[in-house]
């Protein structure tokens, strides 16, 4: 898995999303080549020609399958992406804008993420295992802008979707919920509930939970129990980039806040 982050946002975006997109599997197709020199030495150094047999059967057989285009669980594979990209579909161009988003969420907080990116999204309604990943971050995009209403609409669009992803892939889409229903709707139960679930096996961080636990704990008012995970949520975030962590930092200190007033300290 890779990340990439836009400097542009004009026609020339999807050409460059062709090239990422390729890499894997012209790297793979660059192994392969090793197949040749293991044929040569296959007399002289039957040792070494034998690794290079491994490893270019092995880039080989890499390439082949980055390059099927495939969909399983949820995820579409590089030959399935660039088939997208060279069509210059709805749902390639989707791809550009997810990908661009991905990337910038690791270093911008939400609000500063451009619109051109969420204007390449189109309609998320479509049952794509891509649909879910767009409304996630449209969620995250207008809750960090304030605009509630439009946040949960998306995230609930988000969650009706759910279902075409893999189980483990599910967790961060509930951990955005948990977090939602216990911040912004105090409604404690629901939160628990996608809480429960995002706890279960999943493909997030741990410590990405402490956050999220903290604010389930302060919407069922055990503030008490909130405010050592609020100090593990603090540590959680020391190596990520602070532009990123800026809205969590805020939160963070809101509900310290919240929790020391509630528990009386």
């Amino acid at each position: 898995m890779a990340a990439c982050t836009p400097q542009t946002f004009g026609p020339e975006l999807a050409g460059k999303m062709l090239q990422f997109t390729a890499g894997g599997p012209v790297f793979s197709a660059l192994g392969a080549i090793m197949l040749w020199p293991a044929f040569v030495l296959r007399n002289t150094s039957p040792n070494a020609a034998a690794c290079l047999l491994v490893l270019g059967f092995i880039s080989a057989a890499l390439c082949f399958a980055t390059l099927m285009p495939m969909r399983f669980g949820g995820f579409v594979s590089d030959g399935g992406r660039i088939l997208m990209l060279l069509r210059g579909s709805e749902e390639g161009r989707r791809w550009i804008g997810l990908a661009g988003l991905s990337g910038l969420s690791l270093a911008e907080r939400p609000r500063n993420w451009p619109p051109q990116l969420f204007d390449m999204l189109g309609d998320s309604a479509d049952g794509s295992p891509d649909a879910p990943y767009s409304d996630l971050l449209r969620h995250l995009w207008k809750a960090d802008l304030r605009e509630w209403d439009a946040a949960q609409a998306s995230l609930e669009r988000c969650l009706a979707q759910i279902e075409c992803l893999a189980p483990p892939m599910r967790s961060g889409f509930y951990m955005a919920a948990a977090y939602f229903y216990a911040r912004q709707l105090n409604d404690a139960t629901t939160a628990r509930t996608h809480f429960n679930k995002a706890e279960g096996p999943g493909v997030h961080q741990k410590s990405d939970l402490h956050i999220v636990r903290a604010a389930v704990l302060l919407a069922e008012g055990r503030s008490a129990e909130a405010l050592p995970e609020l100090d593990l949520a603090v540590a959680s975030l020391r190596n990520k980039a602070p532009s990123a962590t800026e809205p969590l930092h805020e939160d963070i200190a809101a509900m310290r806040n919240a929790a020391l007033l509630n528990s009386g300290k």
